[in-house]
């Protein structure tokens, strides 16, 4: 059985479009919870109307507890062996669950699907990406899956469930993390099936902010796996540095450049024969 979970704030511009993907699924979810976390009264109000959408739609009410305490409220309210977790602003296209199921429920092994994204940004598709590495060690570099993706219940509870002390994000990452200590695996479907919408006032935003802040939080709480895997971070600054390089070598060979240093020569000319001439 499959349990979708919604967390809900303040998201009644998006949340018909999050649910009708879940309803158009070729696989349906055979239950669909959205986590109200103390929306105010016109969003609380519309979640009246979504509920229309299906029998499967139902909505839990609650005082604010944050994404994670949202997210932890649906996986302790939820039916199924599978959690599929999907924000209010972004969609899986129809064949997620088609795909994913039989990749998790034929191997306990596996704590995690996950699939291709595309990043549509002011309603235009920007770029799409699929994860390829999904190792502890590349977790520890960087957030390597998408917070939207289908979970195994068990794991999820096996490590306990979202941290709620991550209150401006990468409570995704730190999950993750502990999905892949406690020797869980994850399964990449090589296709793109989740839209992953930049909207408005979502928390993107403010973790993009307080980026260095929240890596402080779990190079700390996790410091004892950091220090085993010290030599990911000496590959990594090697990688950043050149990757540096080659972006400089890039626009000292781009046209704007060449054109540019052309024009400066010759009054970098005459700079040399001021000085000379001093």
């Amino acid at each position: 059985m499959i349990t979708a979970i919604i967390p809900y704030y303040n998201s009644g511009a998006t949340i018909e479009r999050a649910v009708s993907s879940l309803l158009k699924q070729k696989h349906l979810p055979e239950e669909i919870l959205i986590i109200n976390d103390g929306s105010d009264a016109i969003n609380t109000a519309i979640l009246k109307t979504v509920t229309k959408l299906s029998p499967l739609v139902n909505v839990v009410h609650q005082e604010n507890k944050g994404l994670s305490g949202a997210r932890n409220t649906g996986i302790l309210k939820s039916k199924g062996d599978y959690l599929l977790m999907l924000d209010a602003d972004d969609t899986f296209e129809t064949d997620f669950l088609e795909k994913a199921i039989p990749l998790i429920e034929n191997d306990t092994t596996v704590g995690v699907v996950t699939c291709g994204v595309a990043r549509i940004i002011n309603g235009s598709l920007r770029y799409t990406y699929t994860p390829q590495k999904l190792t502890l060690r590349d977790c520890l570099i960087d957030n390597i899956v998408p917070a939207c993706a289908l979970f195994s219940k068990k794991a999820i509870l096996e490590v306990g469930m979202y941290d709620i002390n991550f209150v401006y994000g990468y409570e995704d990452w730190d999950l993750n993390i502990r999905l892949l200590s406690a020797g869980y695996r994850f399964k990449v479907i090589d296709v793109v099936l989740f839209n992953y919408y930049d909207t408005e006032g979502s928390l993107l935003k403010e973790t993009k902010m307080k980026d260095l802040q929240l890596r402080k939080t779990l190079l700390t709480k996790y410091a004892k796996l950091y220090h085993l895997h010290l030599d990911i971070f000496i590959d990594e600054i090697d990688r950043q540095r050149q990757n540096k390089n080659d972006e400089v070598q890039k626009v000292k060979r781009g046209l704007e450049y060449v054109i540019g240093f052309r024009m400066l020569q010759p009054l970098r000319f005459l700079k040399r024969m001021i000085k000379k001439s001093t």
